[in-house]
């Protein structure tokens, strides 16, 4: 959590900033979904995920948007996102498998600069950038598993937004998470007596659209 701290300081930071040396800020709700998965990852043992599929889960927030120049901006905010999946725990030494469903709920710190490739449409920017997130609840097959879980994910984005009228907006974003959702410390769990203890090594995937207000009128 060291991480998220200081990630909110330099959000702190960058709305000092913003009052004091840039000409245009705007602040509004977000709502949204993730399309979320994970990769297959790695691990050792006798204990192996597959069959993983995808989970929708809800993103909404806060969302501050500083416009530097005619070209560029930058956005960040503060927002609660649901990643996971569907997977089956396969055991190879048995050959049995057990359904699981990861339901993770992060608070989030994006810092997204975007830029407006043609200037003679404003209302279209493309954007990219990095998502500080630090688990808040999390659960595996309905029940509370927090302990299962790493604390904390970083996630780099890409993608791009649009005005639609007024100060509504809209954006899409790919995400890849970097850290092990797992806590290798848990893995233990899932050993069968007399063999390998597991250990699982797999990160987000997630595809999120969203639509926002900017109070002010605009993205821009």
């Amino acid at each position: 959590m060291q991480v998220m701290k200081r990630g909110i300081i330099g959000f702190t930071m960058m709305l000092a900033f913003a009052n004091s040396a840039v000409s245009q800020v705007r602040i509004g709700p977000m709502v949204g979904v993730n399309i979320s998965t994970i990769n297959e990852g790695s691990g050792t043992g006798s204990v192996v995920i597959t069959a993983i599929s995808t989970a929708t889960l809800p993103k909404f927030g806060l969302l501050l948007d500083i416009s530097t120049s005619d070209r560029i901006g930058i956005q960040t905010g503060l927002n609660v996102s649901g990643y996971g999946a569907d997977y089956k725990l396969y055991n190879t030494n048995y050959g049995n498998s057990v359904n699981m469903e990861s339901r993770l709920y992060y608070l989030g710190l994006p810092v997204d600069v975007y830029v407006r490739p043609l200037l003679d449409k404003p209302t279209f920017s493309i954007l990219g950038g990095l998502e500080f997130n630090g688990l808040t609840v999390a659960t595996t097959n309905g029940e509370s598993d927090r302990g299962s879980y790493g604390k904390f994910d970083l996630q780099v984005k890409i993608g791009a937004q649009a005005k639609l009228s007024g100060g509504f907006g809209t954006k899409i974003q790919y995400g890849i998470g970097t850290k092990n959702i797992f806590d290798e410390s848990s893995d233990g769990k899932y050993v069968t007596p007399g063999y390998q203890t597991p250990t699982f090594d797999n990160k987000t995937r997630s595809f999120s659209i969203s639509i926002f207000y900017l109070f002010g009128g605009g993205i821009m």
